[in-house]
């Protein structure tokens, strides 16, 4: 959200003023779009002093790639945060429908929950994708990494979907409304992919086109087999996910009770020219009730070739066609059947692909085809049956397939990619040999065909012709610094499945490589970093991947040394940032630079330590490789420094002396340079055996300003975690209770904070993990009661809202010791804000299990539970007029009530009763 000029106090509109004045004529930077990339939301003033220059009556006509940037920039901004958690303003969705509301708020609440958003960043957010910022850029892709998120909890990571009640209304105007408004958010996000991806709808990533446009429940099938799945397809994904899916959910619903109100939607989507529609239209037509069958037979025999065998850009069409089959016509089945068995176009495999291959593949998409009409209920012909199960026997995994499982699916080793039948073939496919190097080149050096260029190269049958180009050229390589670098961007190694040789393959590369001149390397070092970095386990286990390494490391050192980070100071070894703000070290977050891509493959040596031996003996290439690291200059050095640092356990099994000298020296002297040292280090786990070496000096560092909030509370969280850990496995920590206990008295609030959910994190683990052994008691008694009445401070001046916060979710997750928890944590407890039950750790209903968390019936379940989480409650829950009270306080005092009705005659129930009814 954007404030306007007028929105802001008087000493914020001087500020306001200062920043227009400054940015009136640098609009048209990239330095200043990557700074406003990283304003962060409560930088309104700064926000606010953009939007009015750009969209005031001065504002200037911007070229491009700016024109398009800036809007893209402003509508990041402009997304209206409710204050509340997506769980929580679910819950409060569910609870206004559960409670009649019926409202137009209310709909567009249901939307915006669910409604895709453009997500912006700076550009060095995109690690699969060249990193180098060109001098002048070209399109907005060269100031800005832009992409499709959603904040939805309809989907939750496991794909298990989140029910808000939409299933029990049966008020069909609302539904119809509802529909119409996701229909919108749907519209939008699409649209936002257009803008951002581009007009080919094929190209767009999973965010902007998901897998199926309904939900499908995980664990149908087996695993191991077409259509088995442990997590539901789009579970890992947002963007247009969850409003599609939504959507569905609720077009199916109205299909139940009025098919004239769904029909009205079906039909806008059943002739939409939007694919996704398209497919809406295809899941809801699976029911007989909603579609006919003569439609349907109309709609599949009409698809043209692509529609109809893309399985995996429309798996609905295929799946809809198997279970609607014994429906149709005898006339239709026969068309549709001819058509398998006519086979998939040649057309639609690589045209390099062996005939054999391209034969096999055409016989196993038609089995599969044919077995899923047979799953889903068809008959077929008695030749074509006969067919098929000659084809079981030579793709057994027919036999365990389901009616919607093959798509997108590994068990598929050549899957078609279906090109566009309107796509021109491009000179780049008719040339060959050097002269196609040589176009390739002119195209991205001279900027006039470079996106041309670029799409032709990412196909991997492309990268393997210009591979064989630059072979049967060696000795013109270094004439191609262009291409090499866009080359080690496309050259991805194979799938599992695909049948190239990925160690021959590697070989070849680091052949050609090794032949590049020093001028060449450094031309091409974003691209040769990407590559070595992708195919980095054939690079560190071969002599000649160690050689290419060290040949491309000097030119890595220099490019990033001179790559422009927004913060001058940060560019010299010695001077380090200083301060609380917090921001991702660049130092330790370096993927996007040359050196930090080969950093990564080096450290993939401790992934074959077993295969090799000693591997820092002395003249060894590892051990040229490690030092070589550390010997480089400016930036550089420092990120080799610290992604080192971050790998000190590993380094101190392998060659102690050297770690202990080179790497833990460094992080105990107090100087500049260590603080950098301790941001890596902390931004990995410190577990006991690194703490006995360093934990003097972890409890000094908690303290240090210098290390900004985010490094400091991972280290008090290391403190804690150790603490709770000994007292556990009752032996004597690796840092003294004493020291953690002085280093939680002495640390900020914020940082207490943090320690203080640590506490609940630890329980948290062992109540999901003692759930059958009853030990969430057992581990609360013996770690977590003594560390909070040993360790934690006791002063009540201590005791503040966010501590409180936190340390009210321990009693959810302590099982059967609910009231002894309380008893420990009661004299830390003070009011604090809280919009729900969730942020006592509680859930209630088939949400529980998705959120992670104990249903409130279950863990209050006796007299002395209800009387602890009155108290709790009591406790916690503020008295004051404005005080923020639970949506659900009153579902918890029911539950008091029904375990202990006497409690209802107690005066912190009453005054409690009352404020839910507030």
């Amino acid at each position: 959200m954007i404030l306007s000029s007028s929105e802001l106090d008087v000493p914020e509109r001087a500020r306001f003023r200062t920043v227009a004045a400054f940015l009136k004529d640098r609009l048209a930077e990239p330095e200043t779009v990557d700074w406003a990339l990283r304003l962060r939301p409560d930088r309104q003033v700064e926000r606010a002093a953009i939007f009015e220059l750009l969209t005031g009556s001065g504002a200037p006509r911007l070229r491009e790639p700016y024109a398009t940037a800036w809007p893209l920039i402003l509508e990041s901004w402009s997304y209206c945060e409710t204050g509340h958690s997506p769980e929580s303003a679910l819950l409060q969705i569910r609870k206004r429908l559960q409670g009649g509301d019926r409202s137009g708020s209310l709909v567009e609440e249901i939307a915006n929950l669910s409604s895709p958003r453009l997500e912006v960043k700076p550009l060095e957010a995109r690690p699969r994708l060249p990193a180098r910022k060109p001098r002048r850029p070209k399109n907005f892709r060269d100031l800005l990494s832009a992409s499709l998120t959603n904040a939805s909890p309809f989907l939750d990571i496991w794909g298990d979907r989140i029910d808000i009640g939409l299933n029990e209304i049966t008020d069909a105007a609302f539904l119809h409304a509802v529909a119409s408004a996701l229909m919108s958010a749907v519209d939008r996000g699409l649209y936002i992919a257009h803008r951002i991806y581009g007009s080919n709808k094929r190209d767009w990533p999973l965010m902007a086109s998901p897998l199926r446009v309904y939900f499908v429940p995980p664990d149908i099938g087996d695993s191991d087999a077409p259509g088995g799945r442990l997590l539901e397809p789009d579970a890992l994904t947002r963007g247009v996910a969850p409003a599609v899916k939504l959507l569905h959910a609720v077009l199916e619903h109205v299909a139940e009770f009025d098919t004239d109100a769904a029909g009205s939607i079906l039909g806008r989507c059943r002739y939409s020219g939007i694919p996704i529609y398209r497919r809406l239209w295809a899941a809801a037509a699976r029911n007989t009730e909603a579609v006919s069958a003569a439609e349907v037979g109309e709609f599949l025999t009409s698809l043209d070739d692509g529609d109809f065998w893309d399985f995996c850009s429309f798996p609905e069409f295929a799946e809809l066609r198997a279970r609607r089959f014994k429906d149709f016509e005898p006339e239709t089945q026969a068309l549709i059947v001819k058509r398998l068995r006519g086979g998939l176009p040649c057309k639609a495999f690589p045209r390099k692909m062996e005939a054999v291959k391209v034969r096999t593949a055409r016989r196993r998409f038609t089995a599969m085809e044919l077995r899923r009409i047979e799953i889903g209920g068809g008959i077929l012909p008695a030749q074509d049956r006969d067919w098929l199960l000659e084809a079981s026997d030579e793709f057994p995994g027919l036999k365990k397939m389901a009616v919607d499982g093959g798509f997108r699916d590994p068990w598929i080793l050549v899957p078609p990619y279906f090109p566009s039948s309107t796509t021109p073939k491009t000179r780049f496919d008719v040339l060959e040999g050097e002269a196609r190097l040589q176009a390739l080149e002119d195209a991205l050096s001279g900027g006039t065909s470079d996106d041309q260029a670029t799409e032709w190269l990412r196909h991997s049958d492309h990268a393997l012709h210009i591979l064989r180009d630059l072979e049967g050229a060696a000795s013109l390589v270094n004439c191609f610094p262009h291409l090499w670098d866009r080359f080690g961007h496309m050259h991805s190694q194979p799938e599992r499945e695909t049948p190239r040789d990925a160690q021959s393959e590697a070989a070849r590369v680091l052949g050609l490589m090794n032949w590049l001149s020093d001028a060449t390397i450094e031309a091409a070092i974003d691209g040769i970093s990407r590559w070595l970095h992708m195919w980095s386990e054939h690079v560190i286990t071969s002599e000649l991947g160690q050689r290419v390494w060290l040949r491309a490391w000097p030119s890595a050192v220099k490019v990033t040394n001179v790559t422009d980070t927004g913060d001058v100071r940060s560019s010299s070894y010695p001077t380090i940032r200083t301060g609380g703000e917090d921001r991702a070290p660049e130092e330790t977050n370096a993927f996007h630079l040359p050196v930090g891509k080969l950093l990564r493959v080096f450290l993939e040596l401790f992934l074959f330590t077993e295969q090799i031996r000693d591997p820092f003996a002395d003249g060894s290439l590892l051990a040229q490789m490690r030092d070589g690291a550390l010997a480089a200059q400016g930036r550089s050095g420092l990120i080799a420094h610290c992604h080192l640092t971050q790998k000190v356990p590993d380094f101190l099994q392998v060659d102690p002396t050297w770690a202990m000298r080179r790497l833990v020296d460094p992080l105990l002297n107090d100087g500049d340079i260590s603080v950098p040292l301790w941001r890596a280090i902390a931004s990995t786990w410190i577990d006991s055996d690194i703490l006995k070496i360093i934990g003097d000096e972890v409890p000094k560092r908690v303290l240090d300003d210098r290390l900004g909030k985010d490094t400091r509370k991972d280290l008090v969280s290391c403190l804690v975690n150790e603490g709770l850990t000994a007292f556990k496995d009752c032996r004597e920590p690796s840092v003294s209770w004493a020291r953690i206990s002085q280093t939680l008295r002495a640390a900020d609030d914020e940082i207490r904070k943090y320690a203080a959910s640590t506490i609940w994190y630890f329980q948290d683990y062992e109540y999901k993990v003692g759930q059958v052994s009853h030990s969430p008691r057992t581990s609360f008694l013996s770690a977590v009661k003594p560390f909070l009445e040993r360790v934690w401070p006791q002063e009540r001046s201590l005791a503040t809202a966010g501590v409180s916060h936190q340390l009210s979710c321990l009693p959810a997750v302590s099982g059967e010791a609910f009231p002894e928890a309380v008893d420990v944590i009661e004299r830390f407890l003070v009011p604090f804000d809280s919009c729900s039950m969730l942020s006592y750790g509680f859930c209630e209903g088939d949400m529980s299990k998705v959120f992670g968390m104990p249903r409130l019936s279950d863990a209050v379940d006796d007299e002395p539970k209800a009387r602890a989480l009155l108290r709790l409650l009591d406790l916690t829950v503020g008295a004051s007029q404005n005080a923020v009270i639970p949506e659900d306080l009153g579902t918890a005092l029911g539950q008091i009530q029904s375990e202990a009705p006497s409690l209802t005659s107690d005066s912190a129930f009453r005054r409690l009763a009352a404020a839910a009814r507030r």
